[in-house]
């Protein structure tokens, strides 16, 4: 039915849209009915023939990705819906969406009132990991005058 079920984009930058058609053929003796194209998520959008496809004829799905706010590897699935055995058959765009690069690292300072250097570390690397915070050092500094407080620089 369909030539290929997989396309793979390659590489792209974070931002730019890909645009790809998957072609079939009716090889059965019915009209074939497309009931429905369903993406794995917003970022990918299918348009397939509304009116049925004839016996012998040649159709289309096009699927547009947006890759903005998307990076690393990317596996976007297309489920089709047809009158056909099965009645359905998944496409799938993959490929790799490339972030845009930190020319100038920016810095955040972040303050904990904890009991103790290596418990104000801890919380400071768990804001950093949790919040994905690519960070490139750390500098911890005690408060003057302030006991059991400490201040990190943090170089993102």
């Amino acid at each position: 039915m369909f030539d290929e079920t997989v396309y793979e984009f390659g590489s792209i930058k974070q931002g730019e849209v890909v645009k790809h058609t998957f072609n079939f053929k009716n090889d059965s003796d019915e009209p074939l009915i497309v009931t429905n194209a369903a993406a794995s998520c917003g970022c990918t959008v299918p348009q397939w023939p509304k009116e049925p496809v004839k016996s012998g004829e040649s159709g289309k799905i096009e699927v547009v990705f947006n890759s903005t706010g998307k990076s690393g590897t990317q596996n976007k699935t297309i489920m089709i819906t047809a009158n056909t055995l099965p009645n359905t058959t998944t496409l799938v765009l993959k490929g790799e969406v490339e972030a845009p690069k930190v020319e100038n690292p920016t810095k955040a300072s972040l303050c904990f009132h904890l009991p103790n250097k290596v418990g104000a570390l801890a919380e400071v690397l768990r804001v950093i990991v949790s919040n994905n915070i690519n960070m490139t050092k750390i500098q911890s500094l005690p408060l003057i005058g302030k006991p059991n407080q400490y201040t990190f620089h943090v170089d993102c």
